[in-house]
């Protein structure tokens, strides 16, 4: 079982520290809305002018592009452009550049799209993870196949809470592995010290060690 102590660290490590992001995000949008993107053009400190034409660019999480230097439509004091139904969670990178033919201004800038539309930490995942692991350092410790499997239990019920509410605003693939990855391990663990707990009881109280 210490092989399975040293996986759960590693596994876990690779998934909290990846979530630690200090970009700067223009919006943030619900998955499954029709977002619409807004910007202003300012020239010499001023609106820009009906001259102007503003064209947008934006990739999805996965670096493809959703739009290509699509003409964006000029309201009062800004530059829209309505996207269709975004279904996929993560960053997506805009390019917003205009021009009159003399002067030419572009930015870059990222939104991103979230279960919640919000800007959710992932702190009840930390805490669920974190937990689940501690609960299985304490099992091998203390040589304990009940806090094994509660453990587990931690563990399976770390994996469905991202499953349902999402982790922070990463990627469906990557907020499903992670899911996946903590489902498994609880699995894993409750299906380990059962079958301990069942040994012990069959041959007097005799266990196997984590």
């Amino acid at each position: 079982m210490k092989k399975g102590i040293l996986l759960g660290i590693l596994i876990l490590a690779l998934i909290v520290f990846p979530s630690v992001s200090a970009r700067e995000y223009s919006n943030y949008f619900k998955n499954g809305d029709a977002p619409v993107i807004k910007r202003e053009c300012f020239n010499e400190g001023s609106v820009c002018d009906v001259t102007f034409t503003c064209n947008i660019t934006i990739h999805k999480p996965d670096g493809s592009p959703l739009i290509s230097d699509t003409v964006m439509n000029r309201a009062a004091d800004h530059y829209n452009y309505s996207l269709d139904h975004l279904t996929t969670n993560g960053e997506y990178r805009t390019r917003v550049s205009c021009s009159d033919g003399t002067n030419t201004g572009s930015e870059i800038f990222y939104f991103k799209v979230t279960p919640a539309g919000d800007d959710r930490n992932n702190t009840l995942f930390l805490i669920f993870s974190l937990s689940a692991l501690s609960l299985l350092i304490l099992a091998f410790l203390f040589k304990s196949d009940p806090l094994g499997m509660i453990s587990g239990f931690a563990f399976l019920f770390t994996g469905v809470y991202v499953m349902i509410n999402g982790l922070g605003a990463f990627s469906d693939i990557y907020t499903r592995a992670i899911a996946f990855i903590c489902i498994g391990l609880g699995l894993l663990f409750i299906g380990v010290t059962a079958y301990s707990l069942s040994v012990s009881s069959s041959i007097g109280g005799t266990k196997d060690e984590w």
